[in-house]
């Protein structure tokens, strides 16, 4: 029985640990019996946000995610005061910054991430809000598609189950990998789980 499952990974870390997990997840598909030269099943869903404009970690033991499975949130060229300003346009959401809201001269290029900063990966996360909530809904527009039930209704025959059993009706399961401790993860992490929450 295979449920359905949606991964995301936040920021740097959490992106590398996606890698990772959909390699060994191609792996097993491979050991029961789902074609290498097929994609993995839609019924698995991979989703990476973080701060800079393309994503980065380009190391060679494991390949990047494909483009419609990252979500750079900073567009190329932005400024750190660009973004505060966008923050500050935003109405009635002003007192959620007490105590915590980075200075809006801080030196930081947000294009290649947030430092290790966790309030700035959090005013990143507030600033592009819209950004990641369009993004996770995808995903789950995806998820809910045809091909992603009828994948894994396969890929459990393959696998030796021999009426493909799959528990289809339940909600997906939703696996999100961060930092605690990081920039962009740990900034994005309580508000990724409010927008999923919608």
């Amino acid at each position: 029985m295979y449920r359905r499952v949606v991964f995301v990974g936040l920021g740097g870390s959490g992106g590398k640990t996606l890698r990772f997990l959909k390699r060994d997840l191609r792996r097993w598909l491979t050991a029961n019996n789902w074609p290498e030269t097929r994609e993995i099943p839609k019924g698995f869903q991979f989703l990476h946000i973080d701060t800079p404009t393309v994503a980065d970690g380009k190391e060679a033991e494991v390949d990047l995610l494909p483009d419609s499975e990252y979500k750079g949130l900073v567009g190329n060229g932005t400024s750190w005061p660009a973004i505060t300003s966008q923050l500050d346009n935003k109405l009635g959401i002003q007192q959620e910054f007490a105590g915590w809201r980075v200075k809006p001269t801080l030196t930081i290029d947000p294009t290649i991430g947030a430092g290790q900063y966790r309030a700035v990966g959090r005013t990143v996360a507030l600033a592009y809000i819209d950004h990641i909530r369009t993004a996770l809904r995808d995903v789950f527009v995806d998820i809910q598609l045809p091909e992603a039930v009828s994948e894994l209704t396969e890929l459990s025959k393959r696998s030796g189950n021999p009426d493909g059993t799959t528990a289809n009706v339940s909600d997906p399961i939703v696996v999100v990998i961060s930092s605690l401790a990081g920039g962009t993860g740990a900034g994005l992490l309580m508000d990724v789980f409010d927008v999923m929450r919608t």
